[in-house]
């Protein structure tokens, strides 16, 4: 069996020395002088061991493996001890440290540098003089430097002012350029640093504050702008009176404005914000805050709380002081929404006077107002005027109408209001809400509640509404709107609504819908009592029949039939008492009559202009006296009881207890019996 060598054992001098072993005969081998397993014949350099025809070429200026070839020019040199040497394409010294190359020697073409920020261009490298050329000559990142170069920032809309986000260095102006930035909106030439700053919601000074307290400012039609603010003082013993006679829109920013305004042309004024209290205009008590004052112009007025006006004088109606916030007699219109409305006073019309000019208000508030004579919030004459989600609130007549007066006495008028609510308006003598005279008025809400007239107050008249009819095209209608009750607190002195025709007064409750016409509100119920059954003689004699109320009604038509005999005076009465007066003589309070009629002929006896609040927990006698009889006529009767009414239920009957000679006064005395006799009588009810 062979024996293996170990791998370590150096197989060439074995070899050389098994061969002259086996060969002592032949020729003699070279030697091997370093032993590195190379004879002198192969190995160039045979006294180092570590050159040798298996050595590695490394750089080292020597042929190691005797190849003839030394360092870079063997292409299997090892470089790892080599050195990192880069491209100088522009002879300058410094090369592209993009282009490394490892070499043992430095190659044609190359340099050890790498700084070069330009390699293509000889005079850009480390060290080299920077000139003005818009380069970086001397490659420190910084162009131009120290050699004149300056920064621009080009200037879009040329107010001198560049946008900072467009620097760049020149030695020359580029072309729309300007040395100076900060712009910072370069496509407004009114907004630059330093520019004056106007109320228009933008930053005009660059100084990051966008509009300042106290600012107005006039944004006219052309486009152009005019700084107002000087023009406002904080108050004192005058007020300035501005005459606003250019078109275009005053704009406020949030502060207090003490002044009053003529309006002379298309203007607007607007609050810069949207809450009403942030721009106030107060007229210190120095006549009407707002006056439109040019015929045919349009003016608007929004976000804005007008405040402090005192009604000017001379006003066409009645020649008084009118419309403390915002006025206007001439043909003309206005539009308000958001507003406020407070605090002012006048002779008529407390807030708002409008005659032969258009009012549109929504969205707005007119409140604590109050007048010396008509109409605590205002007086809307002649003209169509709009109202949509206004609340109309706690407004004040020491006389009459706590809240609004629509006239038409100089003109037609016309009121819609939509969503709009007068509430805890109050006077003294008339009505605590709304006096229509001769005018149209639309009061609706879209949903219940949203238009309302409740807790409005009157010492000695109608709580809600009176209408006075002045011609035939007067009316009123109400669509699902709250009137009140007591139980919700928030009734209004009773009767909520009266009708001056004949003098109707009505009790209206929640969510009513109803219309009114020349004479009357709402559709009358008719009842009829008793029948052509039984008769009784009525020669000096009084009957009728008692019915006992549970409802509020307005009782606007009476009627007995009689009968024909004798021709007697007869005399209809609708009487009252808050007292039980069945089985008893009550003292009744004379509510309504109609005396003096001649009976001429059987049939029914109509009385005239019958108007008769009757009220839950009070009983009411229908009934008619006879007296100066020629001979007998007579009255029809049922023998019955219980009937029902829509406001109540016939309880019994009363009479006169002494001969019936002549007529009732304020009041007179009764008995009521429940006996079932019900006379032949029609009575018709209104319930709203």
């Amino acid at each position: 069996m062979s024996r293996l060598l170990p791998r370590s054992a150096p197989v060439l001098p074995l070899l050389a020395l098994l061969a002259a072993c086996g060969d002592k005969g032949g020729e003699p081998q070279a030697p091997d002088v370093d032993q590195d397993g190379f004879d002198a014949e192969v190995d160039c350099d045979d006294a180092d061991p570590d050159i040798n025809p298996g050595a590695p070429e490394v750089c080292d200026g020597e042929d190691n493996d005797c190849d003839d070839l030394v360092d870079d020019q063997d292409d299997n040199v090892d470089l790892s001890g080599g050195t990192v040497y880069y491209a100088d394409v522009d002879f300058d010294g410094y090369g592209d440290a993009a282009t490394p190359r490892t070499a043992c020697a430095l190659p044609a073409g190359y340099v050890a540098d790498d700084t070069d920020c330009d390699d293509r261009d000889e005079a850009r490298f480390p060290g080299a003089p920077e000139v003005c050329n818009e380069l970086d000559d001397d490659c420190d990142d910084d162009v131009d430097e120290g050699v004149g170069a300056e920064t621009w920032y080009l200037d879009g809309d040329g107010d001198g002012f560049g946008d900072p986000m467009s620097e760049e260095t020149a030695c020359t102006v580029p072309a729309g350029a300007v040395a100076v930035g900060g712009d910072c909106d370069d496509e407004d030439d009114g907004v630059f640093p330093g520019a004056t700053e106007l109320c228009n919601g933008l930053d005009d000074d660059c100084d990051d504050d966008v509009d300042g307290e106290g600012m107005v400012a006039l944004q006219a039609a052309d486009g152009t702008w005019q700084d107002l603010s000087a023009s406002f003082s904080g108050g004192g013993d005058a007020v300035p009176s501005l005459v606003l006679d250019t078109a275009g829109t005053v704009w406020f920013c949030d502060g207090t404005y003490a002044a009053t305004f003529d309006v002379a042309a298309d203007v607007e004024l607007r609050g810069r914000s949207a809450d009403a209290t942030r721009v106030v205009l107060d007229a210190d008590g120095q006549g009407t805050v707002v006056e439109v004052v040019a015929d045919g112009v349009e003016v608007g007025l929004y976000d804005l709380t007008l405040t402090g006006g005192q009604g000017d004088s001379g006003a066409l109606f009645a020649g008084g002081s009118a419309g403390g916030a915002l006025a206007c007699e001439v043909d003309a219109s206005v539009t308000g929404a958001g507003l406020l409305l407070q605090r002012n006073q006048a002779g008529y019309g407390g807030a708002l006077y409008f005659m032969g000019c258009d009012l549109s208000l929504s969205d707005s508030v007119v409140q604590s107002n109050s007048t010396s004579s008509l109409a605590g919030a205002g007086l809307l004459a002649a003209g169509d005027h709009l109202l949509d989600g206004v609340e109309v609130l706690d407004n004040r007549s020491n006389s009459d109408i706590g809240a609004l007066y629509v006239v038409g006495s100089s003109g037609e008028v016309a009121v819609r209001a939509t969503d709009t609510v007068f509430d805890g308006n109050s006077d003294t003598w008339t009505v605590g809400g709304i006096y229509v005279y001769d005018g149209t008025f639309e009061l609706s809400g879209t949903t219940a509640g949203a238009a309302a007239l409740t807790g409005n107050t009157s010492t000695y008249g109608s709580g809600a509404a009176i209408l006075y009819p002045g011609s035939s095209t007067n009316s009123a209608s109400f669509e699902q709107v709250d009137f009140g009750t007591e139980d919700g607190l928030d009734d209004n002195t009773l009767p909520d609504l009266s009708h001056l025709y004949w003098s109707h007064d009505y009790v209206v409750g929640d969510s009513a819908g109803f219309t009114c016409d020349q004479e009357r509100c709402g559709r009358s119920a008719s009842h009829t009592l008793g029948e052509l059954s039984s008769s009784v003689s009525m020669s000096s004699r009084f009957y009728g029949n008692v019915v006992e109320a549970d409802e509020y009604a307005t009782i606007d038509a009476f009627s007995v039939y009689v009968g024909y005999s004798g021709g007697c005076t007869a005399d209809l009465y609708i009487l009252s008492t808050d007292s039980d007066p069945m089985g008893s003589t009550t003292s009744w309070t004379l509510s309504w009559s109609d005396t003096g009629n001649t009976v001429s002929s059987s049939g029914w006896l109509t009385g005239y202009g019958v108007s008769v609040l009757a009220e839950p927990g009070r009983w009411y006698t229908f009934g008619v006296g006879m007296r100066d009889c020629p001979s007998y006529d007579y009255l029809y009767y049922l023998g019955a009881s219980g009937t029902a009414l829509s406001f109540g239920a016939h309880v019994g009957y009363a009479s006169y207890g002494s001969s019936y000679t002549g007529t009732f006064g304020s009041s007179t005395s009764l008995s009521a019996s429940s006996s079932a006799v019900q006379f032949y009588m029609a009575v018709g009810a209104t319930q709203l």
